[in-house]
């Protein structure tokens, strides 16, 4: 698998688990508000071109906005990034956790890259009736156990991935948030997946920053940069 895919493949999986639809049931928590957003609400929190740093264009996906039922649940692709004791810890579907089949959720996704090669910054944003609190708890836990581990993982092409996983300080985003950077040892070189999600009621935000060093080079998003990103999706999320 080629670099570039490989990140983006990485990342894929990360976006899976943060817009499965997972959530209490009755929608109780105490920060939950109950009520989905609507889609175009949400969407107006997401990063736009002119909200990021000198240098960046937006990625190939464009923003898309959804509203449906989340009674599918969703496919719990995160063997790629989870050490294995936090990957089966977790629903094979995120109804397992108790999503309500009549709650609708909202999602919105952007991408943003330097190059072909990265850096690369995806944000997501998504709200359902009642389901920040239990997902917002269900992702962190799974990252918090994770800590201090090292594990292996090989694609198809017999490409071998070395992953550990610490937490790392961040600006605030929402009312409340955590960080966390995955780190990815392989041939082709380090991958670096900075995952930051943070939230505010019934809407949570999550921004996934792709780093890449390589024989060829250095492709990462310096702290400035990275301040300045968060800094802004907060005051975004603020405004909602």
């Amino acid at each position: 698998m080629g670099t570039r895919m490989k990140t983006i493949a990485v990342a894929a999986a990360v976006s899976m688990l943060l817009f499965g639809g997972c959530g209490s049931k009755d929608g109780s928590g105490s920060q939950s508000s109950g009520s989905t957003v609507s889609p175009a609400k949400l969407s107006s929190a997401l990063l736009t071109i002119s909200d990021m740093p000198t240098g960046w264009t937006e990625g190939t996906g464009e923003t898309t906005t959804s509203t449906e039922s989340s009674s599918d649940g969703g496919s719990n692709s995160f063997n790629d990034v989870l050490c294995p004791e936090s990957a089966a810890a977790l629903p094979d579907s995120f109804t397992d956790l108790g999503e309500a089949d009549s709650s609708a959720t909202s999602s919105a996704w952007v991408e943003f890259s330097k190059s072909s090669m990265g850096p690369f910054l995806m944000q997501g944003a998504v709200s359902g009736s009642g389901s920040a609190d239990k997902r917002f708890d269900t992702i962190k836990s799974a990252l918090e156990g994770c800590k201090g581990k090292t594990w292996d993982d090989t694609d198809k092409e017999g490409v071998k991935t070395t992953y550990s996983l610490a937490p790392v300080s961040a600006p605030k985003l929402g009312d409340r948030s955590f960080a966390y950077r995955i780190t990815g040892d392989a041939s082709m070189g380090e991958l670096t997946f900075d995952l930051i999600m943070g939230q505010k009621g019934d809407v949570l935000i999550t921004l996934i920053s792709v780093s890449l060093i390589s024989p060829f080079g250095r492709e990462s998003i310096s702290a400035d940069e990275m301040k300045q990103i968060v800094d802004t999706a907060n005051r975004k999320l603020a405004e909602l």
